[in-house]
């Protein structure tokens, strides 16, 4: 009797939502169909979903992402990786000693995960594992996109930037002189491509993708829907109104006017802690329903656990809810729009259900995605996070629930990407360049 041989990946991601959650079906897909036995790191908020998918979890010893900053830059994010990577890269390295992966998946914010392949790979005694650099968002081309300008906007330098800047460089040569590696430029480093380079946006989405070469393969977004929508729905009022509502997306009639509108307001699960977004987005909602009181019109805000402690003694209508956290896919498949904080997580499953957007981009790729969308395909309208007023977010609702344009233009849009199954063609793409690899070691 054959015995198929049982291939071992580690996983490591930059430990947030919007950053394992692309990976999960992918996860199991090479879990279920190539028959991998996958270890994948992460912290405890995302365990069930990761045992899910049938991989074994594995929790980070030294990330603790209560101290991250709520607004983080560039620097910000690179400062921190370096101080956990100092402490994380030696578990890591006993990890992969012990249970010798023949591959290893690392998100391309992970820069502990891509510090583990260096050292690797400077040490010809220890078996090489397949590199795979997983990008959950635009892929990125020093002075093609962002451009220069663009990326100086992101970084926004002033004074004590320079000083951070200077911090950034000596952490990167306390680490660099540890683990005897060549890193003194992190932000280049963060761009490096490896043997197999995948992006988990589809081609079509990619700013400027004619200057981007065979070495990216474009996955397309992961089907999330079939792995994070809720079947049972704790909340008894929020059960009621997703139950008053049809589901509408993606395959509505385009020419129908629905006599309700359900809103969706969400800043995601990293920077969500204002509650004075959320505030105008409700003053904008009143205003909103008195544009027409003949269309009934119902508001869902998911607005974190800290924000939400701020709200519990608000006292919501029938045709509203407030709550830290909602099933989103639930929700999407019913609304007629959906303004969101732009992260591309987010952004995907409202494209995959056809829903119209208002962004209020916060940080990281968010105000890319948002440009990417607002003006290259008029998909929705942008707002930057603190200098809109309710009455202007009121009249980008009304316009775009009036404006069937929107809605035309977000459905064939929804077309062309749900062409594709991220999660599929990335597992293909992995056990396929194993395989290849394999064959020519023999």
């Amino acid at each position: 009797m054959f015995i198929m041989e049982r291939k071992k990946a580690f996983i490591i991601p930059f430990p947030q939502h919007g950053h394992i959650n692309p990976m999960l079906s992918m996860t199991k897909e090479l879990i279920n169909k190539h028959h991998f036995d996958v270890i994948f790191y992460g912290l405890d908020d995302r365990r069930e979903a990761i045992e899910n998918t049938g991989a074994t979890y594995r929790k980070f010893k030294h990330f603790n992402l209560t101290n991250f900053p709520k607004m983080p830059d560039l620097v910000d994010v690179f400062t921190y990786q370096l101080k956990v990577s100092n402490q994380e890269l030696p578990t890591l390295l006993e990890d992969y000693i012990r249970d010798q992966p023949d591959v290893i998946i690392y998100d391309f914010m992970s820069l502990h995960g891509k510090f583990l392949l260096k050292f690797i790979r400077k040490k010809k005694c220890l078996k090489q594992p397949l590199g795979v650099n997983f990008n959950p968002t635009f892929a990125l081309k020093p002075g093609i996109f962002p451009t220069d300008e663009e990326w100086s906007e992101a970084m926004n330098k002033n004074f004590w930037d320079i000083i951070r800047l200077v911090w950034l460089f000596i952490l990167q040569a306390i680490l660099s002189i540890k683990f005897r590696l060549n890193i003194w430029n992190t932000m280049k480093f963060f761009t490096e491509t490896d043997e197999l380079n995948l992006v988990g946006i589809s081609p079509e989405f990619q700013p400027k993708r004619e200057y981007f070469g065979n070495e990216l393969k474009f996955v397309g977004h992961s089907a999330s829907d079939q792995i994070q929508k809720a079947k049972i729905i704790s909340d008894k009022k929020l059960e009621k109104i997703l139950d008053s509502i049809d589901v509408i997306n993606p395959s509505f009639d385009l020419d129908q006017r629905t006599e309700k509108v359900l809103i969706f307001a969400s800043l995601g699960t990293v920077f969500n802690d204002f509650k004075q977004i959320f505030d105008k987005i409700l003053d904008a909602f009143k205003l909103f329903e008195s544009e027409d009181p003949s269309l009934k019109s119902f508001l869902i805000m998911s607005v974190g656990h800290t924000v939400f402690e701020e709200y519990k003694d608000y006292q919501c209508p029938d045709n509203m809810i407030i709550l830290p956290y909602v099933p989103q896919i639930n929700v999407l498949e019913k609304a007629s729009l959906f303004i969101t904080h732009g992260g591309m997580g987010s952004t995907n499953e409202a494209i995959y259900f056809a829903v119209p957007l208002i962004f209020i981009p916060m940080s990281a790729d968010q105000p890319f995605v948002a440009k990417r969308l607002c003006d290259d395909f008029n998909l929705g309208i942008r707002f930057k996070p603190f200098d809109f007023t309710s009455p202007q977010l009121k009249d980008g609702m009304v316009k775009i629930i009036n404006d069937h344009t929107y809605r035309q233009r977000t459905f064939d849009f929804s077309k062309i990407l749900n062409k594709y199954n991220g999660g599929k063609m990335a597992a293909d793409e992995i056990a396929k360049f194993i395989d290849e690899r394999d064959k020519k070691q023999k």
